[in-house]
């Protein structure tokens, strides 16, 4: 049975069609950050639709596959909302940008590479190489389940490492080259031991090397700058999207 597809939506005060800006939000219960950005972007003429998505649970005794399960999953919601999105009275279907931060950015990454209704897209602190950012990251929770895979499968680092390339076929890189680089803005924390810079860079890289803001903070220290994140997200997409 398929789950249903939920969404937060918020809408502008003014009556007339708004450009739409579709949050993919990172791992969270509440999406406490994402709801900050949709109030702030709502307020200045954006309608917002955070799009709800499965809680993430990996199982070590099962295949490796399962996080690529997940991402494709994922996109494939990010894809639904879309569907229902673009014919909703009030919302310029031919203004719709991407905001995502950590997975939420790895998963607009890859939606930006297959659905050209996204125009623009802002993304911070996400990555590329998705198998060297599990392998080498220094987050608590990546790293239990790294070494529960290892455990439970018998595996060494080597052999982990090459067991994720082979099953993570939507990696963020594989999808960025087909994305105008003109209509992206990066945001890379100097100090994120979470995705890692170097994998940040390399999005980046496969972008094409967009517009990079880097915050000098960590990964989740940089929940400080929100403030600031949130003014020049909403010059970007006033930009791109308010022609």
């Amino acid at each position: 049975r398929a789950e249903p597809l939920v969404l937060r939506y918020y809408e502008p005060k003014e009556t007339s069609q708004h450009p739409l800006i579709l949050i993919a939000p990172f791992f969270g219960k509440n999406y406490e950050i994402e709801r900050k950005f949709a109030t702030y972007f709502a307020e200045r003429g954006f309608a917002c639709a955070i799009v709800h998505q499965k809680k993430l649970k990996l199982i070590p005794n099962e295949p490796l596959v399962q996080l690529e399960d997940y991402i494709r999953s994922s996109v494939i919601r990010l894809r639904m909302a879309l569907d229902w999105l673009e014919k909703q009275e009030k919302i310029n279907p031919n203004a719709i940008g991407s905001f995502g931060m950590s997975f939420g950015g790895i998963l607009n990454t890859v939606l930006a590479g297959i659905d050209s209704r996204t125009r623009c897209h802002l993304i911070a602190l996400a990555g590329g190489e998705l198998a060297d950012v599990i392998m080498f990251s220094r987050e608590k929770t990546i790293r239990r389940y790294r070494n529960q895979f290892m455990k439970q499968k018998g595996m060494t680092r080597a052999k982990l490492r090459q067991g994720l390339r082979e099953a993570i076929i939507s990696d963020p890189i594989e999808f960025a080259h087909f994305v105008d680089a003109k209509k992206v803005f990066l945001f890379i924390a100097w100090f994120d031991f979470v995705i890692g810079r170097k994998h940040s860079r390399k999005l980046a890289k496969a972008f094409g090397h967009p517009e990079i803001y880097y915050i000098p903070l960590g990964h989740y220290t940089s929940a400080l700058a929100i403030p600031f994140v949130r003014v020049k997200a909403v010059d970007f997409f006033e930009s791109h999207l308010n022609k």
